[in-house]
């Protein structure tokens, strides 16, 4: 059940920090949990693919919508955003796009290690051992980085908006 609850987490993150590449933007679609950026297929392709998943989160703790919620109006309507609100919210996901960004990478490059040592010809399970801890380091720093800017983004939000967010999850 965790692997499931960190594959939709990367799944999240990996939205993010492409819509973060793209410079932000981001309708989110029909009802309103869509990702960001508009793009509501899943992650862009990065190579490889065993153990990943495009599924959405199982059981994981939310602190918010995913992806860029601020930006789809009907949500932030239903949420009552006011203007300055959405402005901070982008000023907030603006400061954190150069940690998401390093953390995702720094993911995609564990994991990468982490497959070319399954397929070598003679893998040592010391070092794939220790590059699956590397893996896990890298998914726990994304995950921190992520709930970081979850955090930060409720500030901007009243105790009212959040009870809202809270029914909209």
């Amino acid at each position: 059940m965790r692997v499931l609850c960190v594959a939709g987490v990367l799944v999240l993150l990996t939205c993010a920090v492409a819509a973060a590449q793209r410079g932000g933007g981001g309708g989110m679609g029909g009802h309103g949990m869509g990702m960001p950026g508009g793009n509501h297929g899943g992650p862009p392709p990065s190579g490889g693919g065993e153990g990943r998943t495009n599924s959405p989160m199982h059981g994981s703790t939310h602190l918010s919508l995913p992806g860029r919620f601020w930006d789809d109006k009907k949500t932030a309507k239903s949420l009552g955003l006011n203007d300055d609100q959405k402005k901070r919210m982008d000023n907030v996901f603006a400061q954190n796009r150069d940690a998401l960004q390093s953390s995702f990478s720094n993911l995609q490059k564990s994991e990468s290690k982490l497959d070319d040592l399954k397929n070598s010809k003679h893998p040592s399970e010391s070092a794939l051992s220790t590059q699956i801890d590397q893996v896990a380091q890298a998914r726990a720093d994304l995950e921190k980085t992520y709930t970081h800017m979850q955090l930060q983004l409720r500030d901007e939000m009243t105790p009212d908006q959040l009870n809202k967010l809270e029914d909209l999850r």
